[in-house]
């Protein structure tokens, strides 16, 4: 499982890869507090309140102002137990404590891994290539393919690439939860048949 968590601002993701036969389908969930959700419409120029309703988007509300992490720790241990979760891959910013929580309460492991070239360029490229070859599956969550459209990268010196966002609006978090959903595949396994993470 990968997760993109956020305070106030953006979107909180997670991601859940199951493979099989070399596709992988891929199960995001998406949290938005629900006081800033009509702002947050206006300012993304996207229908959070209709997606809200299409059960396919995975979408919450949190209560209040912020992201309720007791919220997404709930969540996030029901998804362990019910997808048989074997590890919890985080960008650390703000996630720290409710990983520790949550590693603490499950006994899963819980791996940070930052957002930067050199520990996502890997990932980011084969979630390229599994777009291309069509071999990503997920039930069209429209958060998804929007974060995926607002996508844009570009290589460093070392031709690493990076997710940034396309314009300084646009979300990335559920593609971003993506990779580092991905990540576990590319640094640990070689024989992933069936692996959920």
């Amino acid at each position: 499982m990968g997760v993109d968590l956020s305070q106030r601002h953006d979107l909180t993701a997670t991601t859940i890869l199951i493979e099989d036969g070399g596709h992988f389908y891929c199960f995001s969930r998406f949290w938005i507090p629900e006081e800033s959700a009509e702002l947050k419409e206006r300012k993304d120029k996207v229908p959070y309140t209709l997606w809200q309703k299409r059960k396919e988007n995975n979408l919450s509300f949190c209560n209040g102002k912020r992201i309720q992490q007791e919220e997404i720790k709930e969540q996030i241990i029901k998804d362990i137990e019910f997808f048989g979760v074997r590890e919890i891959r985080y960008d650390p910013t703000g996630a720290q404590l409710l990983m520790e929580q949550i590693e603490a309460e499950t006994g899963i492991d819980v791996v940070a891994v930052t957002q930067s070239r050199p520990s996502l360029s890997p990932a980011t490229v084969e979630i390229y290539n599994l777009i291309r070859e069509k071999r990503l599956h997920h039930p069209n969550n429209d958060l998804l393919n929007w974060n995926v459209n607002n996508a844009i990268s570009r290589p460093d010196n070392f031709n690493r690439i990076l997710v940034e966002k396309g314009k300084c609006l646009q979300r990335v978090d559920g593609l971003i939860s993506l990779i580092i959903s991905y990540s576990y595949f590319t640094n640990y396994k070689t024989d992933y048949s069936g692996i959920m993470c």
